[in-house]
């Protein structure tokens, strides 16, 4: 069985918005007076930035930015729930097909 280039992807992006995210909270970048100077390294940091600034996770001040931890950690729930929610529909498809082969 061979695997695409998503979980790949998939992984280059969590690990970019981790990296972003550590950068602001390791420089106590969480509200708008803390706001700091970012410019991403890699493109893939420049997307998950630009995701990030669309989702409201990463908030703009003049030419810096801060990181909303509140918006942060609802960012970060709505993608749990949605990764558990497709873990359950794989889980519950994996053991209909199973039946289906114990039967047959």
């Amino acid at each position: 069985m061979t695997v695409g280039p998503a979980p790949i992807i998939v992984a280059s992006c969590n690990r970019a918005r981790r990296k972003i995210t550590a950068h602001f909270m390791a420089r106590h970048a969480i509200s708008p007076g803390d706001a700091i100077r970012y410019s991403p390294q890699h493109p893939i940091e420049r997307r998950q930035f630009e995701r990030m600034l669309a989702w409201g996770v990463i908030k703009p001040v003049r030419h810096e930015y801060w990181l909303d931890t509140v918006a942060y950690n609802q960012d970060r729930m709505r993608r749990q729930s949605r990764v558990g929610l497709i873990a359950g529909t794989l889980a519950v498809v994996a053991a209909l097909a199973l039946m289906l082969l114990y039967r047959g």
